[in-house]
């Protein structure tokens, strides 16, 4: 068995040698092509004759098996001779093959040859027939203008040589057909009079032009004068027209003079019919003469382009103007008011029916051109008006002392104002409506007129009211004095007040507060024209005498109270010997009382303020009184004081309840009125307590008067004594107890408080800790002991310990009275006069005839604006509901980014129209949902009206753009900004998921140049420059290395200290930072990269390095920069410079080094990127508030084409959609029944604020003009009729591309509604009381 083995070694080694000899693929070959399990190479020929022979007996196959085998040989052997014998013959055919090949390929390359020499001589034909074409081009041309040239020449020669024969034959008609030939021929000579013929025929049309001038100046003048109207006379003109020199103006300053030459005979100033009565004859006169100049003259002799009717009438103006004028200086004395609103009156309408004629143009205006002449004389008029209402209101205060306006108390049950008062006001707006008619300038005549007004309403207050109140100082001096006794010797009966006197006094009340409520009314309306105007002073003259009136009535009752408040006195009280039922005096008084005050309560029925100021006056005054007698009722006994004291608490009750006497509805009296009642006799009753309590001893006596009486004085306590008939030697000792235990109370106040706040405190921690923590281990316990302690140690407030419905206890904090607090009405009020003032401020900026704000910071820093978000930003707001329209306006600009100022105003407006809502009574809760309710109603129509927008218009998004820019400081350069707000928009916009990503735009500004200087950049800019001055400006196909590493050795994280001792040591240590900048470098150039853009910098030693390597750098590039030039160029930040490699470089195509200025500053410009997304808009302007204005401007703009590809529905400006918005919404309240319609119609008036607003900035009334387009809207449901601001002539804003977003409409609309809504339903504010400096 050894043998074989052997054997099978050694067939294995040359089989592996074998399998070294033969490739891969003739392995695999052989492989696929043999089937017999002998061809595989991993065979293992010992196990398989192991397998063949596995005992001794299968020996015995041995012969067959070696039979079998060497047949397969043998097959083997006959299949290799036939792949032998096949694979010559291939080579012999693939040798055939291969020589037929490379004769076709010598046969083709000798066809290129001839087809490319062929190509070569075609070239050059066709490059010798193109030249011959232009040659043949250029000699066509050439040709042309030379053929073109003489005819001109030829035209010109024969026209100066027929108008040098027609000129003095007079051949008119031949020289206007010939002569603007030869003048328009002339001009294409211009260029070429340095040629000697061309100059010569140019000297001849001047002196021909210089002729026919001369002539015409004659003969123009002749057949005018001698009344020859026919075709020469026209043809004449026309050549005067076509000369365009002095012949045609002299010629209109004649003729005009012609004209009027009549006129100013018949109307010279020394005639009587000059005179202003007769001022319409003049007007008559012209008309009539201008009727006949056009139809007989004007269409058939003048040219158009002369216009000789405007020119006509404006000297006729002229000349009037300027003779009534001197005329009315000299005769001033003989005009009357009348006479001048008769000249007034005809001037107007003739100026009227000159502009219907004649419409503005250039300087011809004939719109108020002789009217404010007048105005010169208007003090007239003023002074006239003046006597008027003198000689009305002394009539009128006749009127009322003759009693024939003098009101009857039997005719009416409540105080009513006088009827002069309603007829004063009647004559001022008849004053003021005629005032506006009679002026050129109606507000300059206001003003005068203002003056008078106040004198007006100052005298109807003195003569007409004052003037029928009682005069004698008692009624005064009696309520003035806290005393009643000076006055009881007096007998009073005179002074008292009848009936009809108090009606009368009550009515004259009425009076002055009507007046002073429509004072302020007449203030609003009049400051809509005039913001100055104030009113203030006469406003106050009629609530004082109000208050006066009110005093006067007051004080009449308390006359009556005297007698009773002596009688009080005159008693003995120390005979007092048992207590019964109220004392006479006070059910007298509670009689009188019962009996007054109804009547007054029903005078007052329309001022119910009044009456509760009038009670309150009384019970003030009636109260202390009472007091004061109180202490006058001495000696006094206990019987007497226990009588007092049921008295006392008689009148208190009736008192509480006396507003209410004799009414059907008891209402519950105001806070003060019962606090002032129950103060006042609560300290009665304790001081006739005090007289009761037993004298035990001083020092009880004494404690028992502290507690019972806290804030009185000794002087109090003195006369209480007096009350006792105590002698002043028994009174010395108790009144100096007394003090000393004052003395010792305030002096241990402040220590005595503060130990009682904290010994309460702890008992109360203590009782809750103990309450608290039962279940809670030692330690727990601890620990919550001591978190206690020291917190208590912060807190010097008093606490009190209190427990719920379920028995737990819990803390109540006493801080709350350290703050002011508003509540109700008075919290809403101010909160709404809080808003309006934001909103007023910002109104004037809105439109794009807005104002402009400067706003100042505390450092010093300017802002001049006129967006809303940024004015709102800039303001330093305190007030709480002011600081919520601020945060309005800046959810507007964050989510829509335009509309910031209107929103603020719409809710301003919706504001104040609540405001006139709660007056009536509305529940703020009622005005709210009315308010939600039309919010929802508007926000339908603005999708009803809305119109779909085409996103893929570049024009149509420009124009949408320059809407917004319309208000802003670039107005003049708005189409520029627009152009570069919708191509940056749409570079990095989204147009799949209508998604615009700003971070990826950049703006960029600096100062100098002009704002149409500005750019688009399709890339990015940085405001750096190259590292090294000397390095390239400009890289072409940069590769750039984005680094946030510093280009600096390595430094250790900890603190260290390095010693350096030797000049070795140094020379070491830079060697080695040498090294490691080399290093740097290295990494950077080893990556590919030709520029390195740093987050950090690097010294000089670096910057040096880097531009003697060759490498470009850039250093200090900011964070957000860094990240948008990665963007942009497609590169990864590198933090390291071990990781830098290749694949994470950015490109641009081109980065370069441009300066500005004569400081040469450098802006780094890269551009090229493959993200074209990132872009950057360079803005320039004269200095930064300009430019950071330009950049809000921007950003709005830029906004409104975001909205659009978000939403691509459109609304129009110029307040169309607010106003058709507030249409339906007034529509839809007419259709309600509930007290919802009033919250509808403010919400309409709200919304056409906007309008108004838009019309008051851009000069237009705003009442007429939104009035008027209210009316269009409806007639001819035109949705998109505005305000036109500009002037343009039109109002239909879709012609003047005014637009808007539906997307920033509906969220003004939503976003104000919101804040109102939240405003109208605060009615508590606690605000920290800045003398305890609290939070709420």
């Amino acid at each position: 068995m050894n043998s074989p083995s052997i054997k099978e070694v050694s067939f294995d080694n040359d089989f592996d040698t074998s399998t070294h000899n033969v490739s891969l693929a003739a392995n695999l070959l052989i492989n696929e092509m043999c089937t017999s399990e002998f061809c595989k190479p991993d065979l293992d020929l010992t196990d398989h004759i192991n397998k063949l022979f596995p005992t001794e007996q299968s020996l015995s196959q041995l012969d067959n098996i070696i039979f079998s085998v060497g047949k397969e040989i043998d097959d083997i052997d006959n299949e290799l001779a036939e792949l032998v014998e096949s694979h010559g013959q291939i080579e012999l055919d693939g040798n055939d093959a291969l020589m037929q090949i490379q004769s076709a390929m010598i046969e083709l390359e000798r066809k290129i040859r001839s087809i490319r020499s062929k190509t070569q001589n075609s070239e050059l034909s066709v490059h010798e027939m193109t030249r011959d074409i232009k040659q043949l081009d250029v000699a066509k041309r050439n040709l042309t203008s030379s053929i073109t040239t003489l005819h001109h020449l030829q035209i010109l020669l024969s026209g100066v040589n027929s108008l040098s024969l027609w000129i003095p034959d007079k051949k008119y008609s031949d020289i206007v057909s010939q002569l603007p030939a030869v003048l328009n021929v002339l001009e294409l000579f211009n260029d070429y009079q340095d040629i000697e013929q061309i100059k010569i025929l140019s000297d001849k049309v001047v002196q021909i032009k210089n002729d026919i001038s001369e002539q015409l100046n004659n003969d123009l003048k002749i057949v005018f004068q001698k009344g020859i109207l026919n075709q020469t006379t026209a043809d004449m003109c026309r050549i005067a027209a076509v000369l365009n020199n002095h012949v045609e103006e002299n010629f209109w300053k004649w003729f005009i003079d012609l004209q009027l030459s009549e006129y100013c005979v018949l109307y010279a100033e020394s005639e009587s019919i000059a005179w202003l009565d007769k001022i319409n004859e003049r007007y008559i006169w012209f008309i009539r003469k201008l009727t006949d100049f056009e139809k007989l003259i004007q269409m058939k002799i003048f040219p158009p382009q002369w216009e000789m009717g405007r020119r006509l009438t404006k000297e006729f103006c002229d000349r009037t103007r300027n003779s009534l004028g001197r005329l009315m200086q000299r005769r001033r004395m003989e005009i009357d008011w009348k006479l001048l609103m008769h000249s007034i009156n005809h001037t107007k309408s003739f100026e009227n029916l000159l502009c219907k004629r004649f419409p503005a143009k250039d300087n011809y205006n004939f719109d108020k051109i002789i009217w404010k002449i007048f105005d010169d004389f208007i003090d007239i008029y003023v002074a006239a008006q003046n006597k008027k209402l003198v000689e009305f209101l002394d009539e009128c205060s006749s009127k009322i002392r003759n009693g024939s306006e003098k009101p009857i108390r039997q005719t009416s049950t409540t105080a009513h104002s006088l009827s002069s008062s309603a007829d004063v006001f009647l004559l001022l707006k008849k004053i003021i409506t005629d005032s506006t008619k009679l002026c050129a300038d109606p507000n300059a005549l206001l003003w005068k007129l203002v003056d008078i007004f106040k004198n007006c309403l100052q005298k109807y207050a003195n003569d007409c009211i004052v003037a029928f109140l009682p005069k004698d100082n008692s009624w005064n001096s009696l309520s003035a004095t806290a005393s009643l006794f000076p006055h009881f010797v007096r007998d009073d009966t005179s002074q008292r007040l009848n009936d009809d006197q108090q009606f009368f006094i009550c009515c004259l009340l009425a009076t002055a507060d009507w007046c002073a409520e429509t004072t302020l009314q007449l203030q609003d309306k009049l400051k809509q024209r005039i913001e100055a105007i104030d009113f203030t002073n006469e406003v106050e003259l009629f609530y004082g005498i109000s208050n006066k009136a009110l005093l006067i009535l007051v004080t009449d009752i308390e006359l009556f109270c005297e007698s009773i408040l002596h009688e009080m006195i005159k008693k003995d009280w120390s005979k007092v010997k048992n207590v019964g039922d109220e004392s006479p005096f006070i059910l007298t008084l509670k009689n009188y009382l019962t009996e007054k005050i109804p009547t007054l309560r029903d005078y007052f029925t329309d001022l119910r303020k009044y009456f509760a100021h009038f009670c309150l006056k009384l019970v003030t005054q009636m109260v202390n009184k009472y007091l004061g007698v109180i202490f006058r009722c001495k000696p006094i006994s206990i019987t007497g004081a226990e009588q007092l004291l049921l008295d006392t608490h008689s009148l208190k009750t009736f008192l509480l309840s006396m507003p209410s006497v004799g009414s059907i509805v008891q209402a519950k009296p105001p806070t003060m009125y019962t606090t002032t009642v129950t103060k006042t006799l609560t300290k009665a009753e304790m001081v006739l307590k005090v007289v009761i309590q037993p004298l035990k001893n001083n020092e009880d006596f004494v404690d028992d008067y502290i507690r019972m009486l806290p804030e009185s004085e000794y002087t109090e306590l003195q006369k209480i004594l007096d009350m006792r008939s105590m002698k002043r030697s028994d009174q010395a000792p108790i009144i100096a107890l007394y003090r000393s235990k004052l003395e010792l109370s305030t002096t241990n106040e402040s220590p005595t408080n503060d130990l009682s706040i904290t010994t309460n405190l702890s008992q109360t921690i203590g009782q809750v800790v103990g309450m608290a923590t039962e279940s809670l281990s030692d330690s727990s316990m601890k620990k919550l002991e001591k978190l206690i302690l020291a917190t208590m140690t912060g807190v010097d407030n008093q606490m009190q310990l209190i427990f719920d419905e379920s028995g737990q206890p819990f803390i109540l904090m006493r801080e709350q009275e350290k703050q002011k607090r508003l509540r109700g009405v008075e919290a809403l009020k101010s909160h709404i006069l809080a808003a309006r003032a934001v909103a007023g401020i910002v109104k004037s900026s809105l439109g794009p005839r807005g104002f402009d704000k400067m706003l100042v910071s505390p450092d010093g820093d300017v802002t001049i604006t006129n967006d809303g978000a940024t004015i709102m930003d800039k303001m330093d707001v305190e007030h709480h509901i002011a600081k919520l329209l601020v945060e309005l306006s800046k959810a507007q600009d964050a989510e829509i980014g335009d509309g910031t100022t209107g929103v603020v105003v719409m809710a301003g407006a919706m504001l104040q129209q609540a405001e006139q809502l709660l007056d009536k009574g509305i529940h703020p809760l009622k005005i709210a949902d009315g308010y939600d309710l039309a919010c929802k109603k508007a926000l339908e129509t603005l999708d009803k009206i809305a119109e779909e927008f085409d996103i893929t218009n570049r024009e149509a998004l420009i124009k949408s753009a320059m809407t917004s820019l319309g208000s802003k400081i670039v107005n003049k350069s708005h189409r520029h900004f627009a152009e570069m707000s919708v191509d940056a928009v749409l570079t990095v916009a989204d147009m799949t998921s209508r998604d615009v990503n700003f971070d990826l735009i950049k703006i960029q500004g600096k100062v100098g140049g002009k704002l149409e200087d500005s750019t688009l950049v399709k890339g990015i800019v940085l405001e750096k420059g190259m590292a090294h001055p000397q390095m390239p400006k400009e890289i072409k196909d940069a590769k750039i290395a984005i680094l946030t590493c510093p280009f600096e050795p390595p430094k250790p994280k900890i603190k260290h200290k390095l010693d350096i001792e030797t000049t070795d040591d140094f020379k070491k240590l830079r060697q080695y930072e040498v090294d490691v900048f080399l290093n740097m470098i290295k990494d950077v150039k080893n990556s590919g990269a030709t520029l390195a853009i740093c987050q950090w910098g690097f010294d000089d030693e670096a910057t040096h390095l880097l531009y003697a390597n060759e490498l470009h750098a850039v250093r200090w590039v900011g964070g957000p920069e860094i990240e948008l030039i990665a963007i942009a160029t497609k590169g990864r930040i590198v933090p390291r410079f071990s990781e830098l490699s290749s694949d994470k470089l950015g490109f641009a195509k081109t980065v370069k080094e441009v300066t500005y200025g004569t400081m040469k500053e450098s802006m780094l410009f890269i551009e090229g990127c493959p993200d074209t997304r990132a872009c950057t808009i360079l803005l320039r302007g004269a200095n930064t508030i300009m430019i950071e204005e330009a950049k809000r401007a921007l950003n709005d703009s830029m906004c409104v084409v975001r909205n659009l590809i978000k939403d691509s529905r459109v609304v129009y400006g110029g307040g169309a959609a607010e106003l058709a918005c507030a249409i339906a919404v007034s529509e839809e309240a007419d259709k309600i029944s509930g007290l919802e319609q009033y919250a509808y119609r403010a919400f309409a008036e709200a919304l056409e604020s906007i309008p108004m607003t838009l019309a008051a900035n851009s000069g237009l009334s705003p009442i007429d003009t939104v009035t008027q387009l209210r009316a269009q809207q409806i007639t001819e449901k035109n949705p998109r009729l505005g305000v036109d601001a500009l002037y343009n002539g039109t109002n239909d804003m879709k012609s003047l591309n005014v637009i808007e977003t539906l997307l920033s409409k509906k969220e003004q609309i939503s976003l104000a509604a919101q804040v109102v809504r939240m405003i109208l339903k605060i009615d508590d504010v606690r605000i920290p009381d800045e003398e305890h400096n609290m939070g709420y």
